[in-house]
């Protein structure tokens, strides 16, 4: 049988059920103009630090409510220059006094 990989990222319609990545089919994960609208957004106080990173799930249904942790393999993808935008605004954070980013970005804190 031919292996299965499901997928999370801010490109998701439905964020409540698994996202299988169908075979032969182009499909967008990450949607780079809506992390920075959000991103804009979180600067402004009007909202949540965005989701960074794609996370790829091979084998096992993703996301549900199995923990990351217990998942047999993930892989978890980052644009670079997306990478630097978070880290400018990581380093930012403890001179500015506003939303702590944290790991709200993550399903699972546990998972690191």
């Amino acid at each position: 049988s031919q292996g299965r990989v499901f997928w999370s990222g801010n490109a998701m319609a439905c964020k409540e059920k698994p996202n299988k990545l169908d075979r032969d089919e182009v499909v967008k994960i990450f949607d780079t103009n809506y992390f920075l609208r959000e991103l804009h957004q979180y600067y402004n106080n009007q909202g949540r630090f965005p989701n960074s990173k794609v996370i790829l799930c091979f084998g096992e249904e993703f996301p549900d409510a199995v923990p990351l942790r217990c998942k047999l393999i993930l892989v978890e993808i980052e644009q670079l220059s997306i990478r630097q935008l978070v880290e400018e605004a990581r380093k930012n954070e403890t001179s500015a006094v506003g939303h702590p980013i944290g790991e709200e970005v993550h399903y699972d804190p546990m998972y690191r």
